[in-house]
């Protein structure tokens, strides 16, 4: 939860333009190339990296990452991503605040695109970018990548810390850890728009997955019930919510198909992989749509 406390921002001297909020758990060499380039910024703002290592094993030392721009370290014990970056938020000095992975780089000119956004843009509450990624292969790699606003990613995304504290930031009632940052989005549209610059750019790097890892992985569905129900106006639809998960994995495998198909379908062996992951990834959303998990308060926080 976002408490309402800014003692902290009372308390410091020299006034930061923006605060970069990194949740981490378990990937030093990926925080490390994701500080390396927030060390390489063109900007002449002030900004203050705060990293919440949620609960790595061994945990991250303050010293581990002096030689990087010497962020702020928050130990969460593993809390999940959503009250890590809460954490964060609320340790935050400055009136913007960016959020992105550790598995990122962010480009040289993405705080100074984003801090130039808001502050030109004073009736905004937030603003997103770009997000690339090297070419992958989807069936052996993860990886995200967007070039049109409406994405509202946490790997790429920044908010004024007002919005945040009247939102009370991120929901932390979700199942998994997903669509915490879409049912964040929705509820700070209320308040004001979302912008979008082309030149806010992070680069998402892939990751290599067994077939059990994209399988595992279909479980977040049960967080997308709970955001159909927070948000039924975002996700209209002629069928009951328990139905809509199944029928939107059967959209999402179509599109796969149709868009890595070359590479899906070069050899009996890809067929065979995908087949696996499309057959036990159905499997998985049919078992949630019909046990769906306890919704709590759907409509809050």
């Amino acid at each position: 939860m976002i408490g309402m406390d800014r003692r902290a921002v009372e308390q410091t001297a020299t006034p930061m333009d923006a605060s970069i909020v990194i949740p981490t758990r378990d990937r030093p060499l990926e925080l490390t190339r994701c500080l390396r380039a927030l060390g390489e910024q063109q900007t002449n703002r002030r900004f203050e990296v705060i990293v919440v290592d949620d609960g790595s094993m061994p945990p991250i030392l303050a010293s581990d990452l002096e030689p990087l721009l010497n962020p702020r370290l928050i130990h969460s014990g593993g809390v999940g991503p959503a009250a890590a970056r809460n954490r964060g938020v609320r340790a935050a000095l400055a009136p913007f605040i960016l959020f992105t992975d550790d598995d990122t780089a962010p480009s040289g000119h993405w705080v100074e695109a984003a801090c130039a956004f808001l502050t030109t843009h004073p009736d905004h509450v937030g603003v997103e970018g770009r997000t690339e990624s090297p070419k992958f292969d989807a069936l052996y790699e993860r990886s995200v990548e967007n070039r049109d606003p409406g994405a509202y990613w946490t790997c790429n995304v920044a908010y004024t810390r007002d919005a945040l504290l009247q939102l009370d930031g991120f929901s932390e009632a979700f199942p998994a850890a997903h669509g915490e940052d879409l049912d964040l989005a929705f509820r700070a549209l209320r308040l004001g728009p979302i912008g979008f610059r082309d030149d806010m750019v992070v680069t998402h790097y892939p990751v290599s997955v067994s077939i059990r890892d994209v399988i595992r992985r279909t479980r977040v569905g049960s967080s997308d019930i709970v955001l159909r129900r927070r948000h039924p106006d975002r996700f209209p639809s002629r069928l009951p919510v328990r139905l809509e998960l199944p029928v939107a994995m059967l959209r999402y495998l179509k599109k796969m198909l149709r868009r890595h198909r070359r590479e899906m379908v070069g050899t009996p062996s890809r067929i065979a992989r995908f087949a696996v992951i499309a057959l036990g990834q159905f499997a998985v959303v049919v078992a949630i749509a019909l046990k769906p998990p306890d919704l709590g308060d759907e409509n809050g926080r």
